[in-house]
């Protein structure tokens, strides 16, 4: 009655042995290879998510979604941390200013500024269009 189950035991033991598929010493290889997959996979959901974050807040800078008043909380649970921050050096009363930009095109893409006040109240936001350099 345990037959097949022995037999199916006897295998899995000695077959990847015998074939070399189980060979301890690339064990630390494999795992490091593994490793590596598993942070590539997990960058790739990261550019997922932030990419989709830029998207939106640009969607909802061109049609007037970003409304003065709202604060840098609200803003970072709906957009994600902005990938710059700065004083701006009093832009119309503002305190810091925050960058939104496409998160693989550094230097290609269009950004969306957003000054917040000192109390943290978003007061204005604008979209800086790239500007492509001649040869590009």
């Amino acid at each position: 009655m345990h037959r097949p189950l022995i037999l199916c035991v006897i295998l899995t033991a000695t077959v990847p042995a015998v074939t070399g598929c189980h060979s301890l010493g690339h064990v630390d290889e494999l795992w490091l290879l593994k490793q590596y997959g598993d942070e590539a996979d997990a960058m790739d959901e990261d550019v997922d998510v932030a990419e989709a974050e830029y998207r939106q807040i640009r969607e909802d800078a061109d049609n007037g979604r970003l409304a003065a008043g709202m604060d840098r909380d609200t803003v970072r649970e709906r957009y994600g941390d902005p990938v710059y921050v700065q004083d701006p050096a009093d832009r119309h009363g503002a305190a810091v200013m925050w960058m939104y930009r496409r998160p693989v095109h550094f230097f290609d893409s269009d950004r969306v500024l957003l000054y917040f006040s000192k109390e943290g109240r978003l007061i204005e936001h604008a979209v800086q269009h790239h500007q492509p350099v001649s040869g590009e």
